[in-house]
């Protein structure tokens, strides 16, 4: 049997490094079986007319625009089976795909580029491993500028929530920007995923593992954004949101003990909120006429939304404390409502986008 040698390509679309990769396989027949991968799907004999020969080393994946990370299992199975002494990666994507199944290691780190690490994070990180029972560990978060009244009073909320949740069973979710899982517990997530920093995780408590929440390390985000491009975050996270809901009500069952509890009263009820708030504000004007409580209570409604509105469309800046929780809040769930209803009626772009 001849060593096994791989390329891995980002399509197989005529051009330079793909006419390489094919010229490499023909030379190279006599002494390696030389394997081509391409992560894009075409019909590849429509491009080239000289693999006669060659079909069964050519290999061609389903990738989707956008990050899919369904593609690092297809690519270690595969490589499992064929055994390549060599893999040789054209570009950066199929570089990291190639890389993270080729590699021999224990622990898989996510992070974004943005984010600036502590110089010990990975040591930080890797001591919770030791325990067999932890499959993953998420770091902290925050945002090199101060925000508003309310997203502190939010992020130090989070925080405190999260290192409860990792006290009496395992953190729901990860902060994208940095968090660590065995390789063993990496589960594939479907191709459309939005918030996918929740749903690798979450996939590791379905296994039976503990995901640990480690606050000394805090990624911070040094990238800033404006007022549209936060807004468009927001409701890809709340579209998420849903979708997570959707895609996890399993993790309800009374199986999962304290992470039930966890992310009924958390995950589950932040995604449901918006709605419960519609129905609350529609009930109100239904029972109006039928005492005057119901009316004091659609007033202040009628009030607290009215002056919030007023407040976004004059973009004034409230001076109380509270007033400025409240607009946070009353933005954040209609934010929520508009995230949730795009997921719903398939609104949502599957892929990311830089913002």
């Amino acid at each position: 049997m001849k060593p096994v040698t791989l390329h891995l390509l980002q399509h197989l679309k005529p051009g330079g490094i793909e006419s390489l990769a094919l010229e490499f396989q023909r030379a190279a027949q006599p002494l390696f079986d030389v394997h081509i991968i391409s992560l894009e799907k075409h019909n590849v004999k429509c491009y080239w007319n000289n693999i006669d020969g060659f079909e069964e080393f050519i290999h061609v994946l389903n990738k989707k625009p956008g990050w899919q990370m369904n593609i690092f299992s297809q690519l270690t199975a595969f490589f499992k089976k064929v055994k390549p002494i060599y893999v040789h990666t054209h570009h950066i994507g199929p570089l990291i795909y190639g890389g993270v199944a080729k590699a021999n290691f224990d622990n898989i780190v996510f992070s974004d580029v943005s984010a600036l690490l502590p110089v010990n994070s990975l040591l930080m990180l890797d001591s919770h491993f030791k325990n067999p029972k932890v499959g993953a560990v998420s770091g902290g978060y925050k945002f090199i500028q101060k925000g508003t009244a309310g997203e502190q009073c939010y992020w130090k909320y989070q925080s405190m929530v999260k290192t409860r949740e990792s006290s009496i069973a395992s953190v729901l979710g990860a902060h994208g920007a940095f968090y660590a899982l065995r390789k063993s517990c990496y589960d594939d997530v479907p191709a459309e995923t939005i918030n996918d920093d929740f749903l690798i995780p979450m996939n590791v408590i379905k296994q039976g593992y503990r995901v640990i929440y480690e606050p000394r390390v805090v990624a911070i985000e040094l990238e800033q954004v404006n007022l549209e491009q936060d807004m468009g975050r927001r409701l890809r996270i709340a579209a998420g949101n849903f979708q997570q809901l959707v895609y996890l009500l399993p993790l309800l069952s009374p199986k999962y003990g304290w992470n039930a509890i966890n992310f009924a009263s958390g995950k589950a009820l932040r995604a449901i909120m918006p709605f419960i708030l519609v129905f609350i504000f529609i009930g109100n004007i239904y029972l109006a006429p039928i005492h005057t409580l119901f009316i004091s209570l659609l007033a202040c409604q009628l009030f607290l939304y009215g002056l919030v509105m007023l407040i976004n469309v004059f973009q004034l800046s409230p001076k109380l404390r509270a007033l400025k929780l409240i607009c946070y809040l009353v933005n954040g769930y209609w934010v929520a409502l508009k995230g949730s209803l795009k997921y719903i009626f398939g609104l949502q772009e599957k892929i990311w986008t830089k913002i």
